[in-house]
């Protein structure tokens, strides 16, 4: 999944993949997982890496045993008890800002004292990805307001009721008529067996929209969710994985919050706004207080 994030990206050279045993396809061995791992583990020692970063705040004992395994000659990341192979290790004070992106940036002080500025948070869509979905979606006008609404969520205290979205998106288009949305969600079957999942939420939602310009988008893949939010001139969603990728498009984002610690996770863009309550909960975020900022949102 992660290596989907990077794809595109003009700075990076090589893309080495492995996939832990839990996350294997149904088709494929336990065996099968391990031989390729070991394979491209072997390939990058041979290589000869320089220096490792293990690019997390937070200790990581499975980082650090790649890093050994490839052969690093330095090694740079978070101290871990009980551990003497790190070359540069950093404890917590060590750690600028407070922001997860301010905290990786800051290992850059152990190859430089001149330590650049942080970039622009930049992903980049797959073009065969993107004319897919123009294909697909052949209706939609891109000079006009396209805005998306991304309702799945890991967390249930970050999930914003079905019923609220339809609310807010009929205040918007109220407000302007042309506005066009596009619904997304992954299709997967939820985690929690309790769950009824969101391709059942999407369904719901969708029956609720009559008289607004909803086009349906479910993605499964992060190929399919970077293309359909470049096509988005904003974005609705929880906080997560899909709110990041937003962000590294540059989109202007409302989200909603729900236990996360704003500033440590906060959307790395310049426009946004955040909807969080005391209660941690994104179920009391009410609709007016949603359009408020929203509006707020697009006065920038």
């Amino acid at each position: 999944m992660n290596a989907s994030v990077l794809e595109g990206n003009p700075f990076i050279d090589e893309t080495f993949i492995y996939t832990k045993t839990k996350h294997r396809k149904d088709n494929q061995s336990v065996l099968a997982t391990y031989i390729e791992r070991f394979s491209q583990l072997l390939k990058l020692r041979l290589k000869g890496v320089d220096v490792a970063i293990l690019a997390n705040p937070q200790p990581c004992k499975q980082s650090l045993k790649v890093a050994k395994l490839v052969g690093a000659k330095k090694i740079i990341g978070a101290n871990i008890q009980g551990e003497n192979c790190l070359t540069h290790s950093f404890m917590p004070e060590d750690f600028s800002g407070k922001h997860q992106v301010e905290h990786v940036h800051s290992y850059l002080t152990a190859l430089t004292e001149q330590v650049p500025s942080i970039p622009t948070n930049k992903i980049f869509p797959v073009d065969d990805e993107v004319q897919r979905l123009q294909t697909q979606l052949s209706h939609l006008d891109i000079t006009k307001p396209v805005v998306g609404i991304h309702i799945s969520v890991r967390r249930p205290d970050s999930r914003w009721p079905i019923e609220r979205y339809v609310t807010l998106m009929q205040k918007i288009t109220e407000q302007e008529s042309d506005t066009q949305f596009l619904l997304f969600w992954a299709p997967e079957k939820a985690e929690d067996n309790s769950d009824k999942g969101d391709s059942l939420r999407a369904k719901e939602l969708l029956a609720q929209c009559e008289g607004l310009n909803v086009s349906p988008v479910p993605t499964a893949s992060i190929e399919e969710l970077k293309a359909g939010f470049s096509l988005c001139s904003s974005i609705i969603c929880s906080d997560g994985g899909p709110m990041h990728l937003a962000a590294a498009l540059d989109k202007k984002l409302l989200v909603f919050f729900g236990k996360t610690p704003v500033d440590h996770w906060h959307p790395w863009c310049e426009h946004y706004q955040i909807l969080q309550t005391d209660d941690g909960k994104a179920s009391s975020v009410s609709v007016d207080m949603a359009y408020k900022h929203w509006n707020e949102l697009m006065s920038n």
